[in-house]
């Protein structure tokens, strides 16, 4: 699982985003009861503006790790994307 999320961080950072989805998604079939695969997706999806996806894997992240505070704050951020200021503001606290 670490080597597909680092995959999609890298491809992330060489601003290949489609790639790094598909990565990501990866992470998450293999991995579905792990944050961090979700997560991973989640940052993903932001890059190519799929703000409303982005919501339900960081959501997932944050259910299956509740102490996860960069699901909760990354939430909030695709939240505000989407323009679900309220719900923002509820993943920020």
């Amino acid at each position: 699982m670490y080597a597909l999320i680092q995959r999609a961080a890298l491809l992330r950072r060489m601003n290949r985003f489609d790639e790094a989805v598909a990565t990501a998604r990866m992470a998450v079939a293999f991995h579905r009861d792990q944050a961090r695969a979700h997560h991973a997706l989640g940052l993903s999806l932001m890059k190519v503006n799929r703000f409303a996806d982005a919501v339900m894997s960081f959501g997932e992240a944050a259910r299956l790790d509740p102490k996860a505070v960069d699901a909760w704050i990354n939430r909030g951020v695709a939240r505000k994307e989407t323009g679900d200021v309220d719900g923002a503001e509820a993943d920020y606290r």
